[in-house]
């Protein structure tokens, strides 16, 4: 999984990317299906997005098919984006069409001012 994950990560990145304020308005218009934080359980533990489910990267084939439809909107973040570009990517050739990476991730969020919960 990991030599998979790193050829992901050498890909161009074509990721569609929402900013913390259109998130903000997509939760609470209740747009987004999924809100799936791709961090360690540990950085999870610490702080997250309200309503986010916890899927490590490493564990992202857990997802696959249980968090949403292929169709749902989707939103992946951590803490800056790297590693939620990675999971969109993933995502997205597993048949996910709308997946969206919290562009500057968890702390573009809070730097915000916007709602974590711990």
């Amino acid at each position: 999984m990991l030599n998979s994950l790193f050829a992901l990560f050498q890909q161009p990145v074509g990721d569609d990317y929402i900013s913390p304020e259109d998130l903000k308005k997509s939760l609470d218009a209740g747009g987004v299906k999924a809100l799936i934080d791709v961090r360690t359980p540990p950085e999870y533990g610490q702080a997250r997005i309200p309503g986010a489910r916890s899927v490590p990267l490493d564990n992202l084939a857990a997802i696959l098919g249980g968090a949403a439809g292929q169709d749902d909107e989707v939103v992946v973040y951590c803490k800056t984006q790297n590693r939620s570009a990675m999971a969109a990517r993933a995502l997205a050739q597993n048949g996910f069409k709308n997946v969206k990476v919290l562009s500057g991730g968890i702390t573009s969020w809070a730097q915000k001012g916007y709602p974590l919960e711990n």
